[in-house]
């Protein structure tokens, strides 16, 4: 009889805690304004100046993929000269909807004639900081055009 009257009170405490819970509803009004820098994010997928940059940075380069929802670009092997065996290959990933260095990884395959390819995390590196370095004069650029 105890174990009958101790379920009835709690499921009296319990319900009575939920009835006295305000109702709260949910709106998109609530929600602050996204900058445009945000809402071009939030169409892309990644930040704005990262993806522009990419692309600039790569021009060169043939695409083989760029998916701008994913953050990824990958080119094309590329050979630097006509007299070159070498061969290269570019994929970037960015990570991130802020412009930060850790927002992007860049990733460079070599190919020399039929070989086997290899990573060359040298030309990797010169490759992001370049893209990164082309982000901040896009966004600087903006700013300076009273756009940012």
């Amino acid at each position: 009889m105890k174990r009958v009257a101790l379920s009835f009170v709690l499921c009296a405490l319990l319900s009575g805690c939920y009835w006295s819970t305000p109702n709260v509803l949910w709106s998109f009004e609530d929600e602050p304004e996204l900058t445009e820098e945000q809402q071009l994010a939030e169409e892309l997928g990644v930040n704005p100046y990262l993806w522009q940059a990419t692309l600039t940075k790569l021009n060169f380069m043939p695409l083989q993929t760029a998916d701008s929802k994913g953050g990824i670009v990958i080119t094309e092997w590329v050979k630097m000269s006509d007299n070159s065996d070498e061969a290269f290959k570019v994929n970037v990933n960015i990570l991130s909807h802020d412009l930060r260095a850790d927002g992007l990884s860049v990733k460079v395959f070599k190919r020399i004639g039929g070989s086997a390819e290899r990573s060359d995390a040298r030309l990797a590196a010169e490759i992001e900081k370049s893209i990164l370095v082309e982000a901040r004069h896009i966004l600087r650029r903006k700013v300076a055009a009273g756009e940012g």
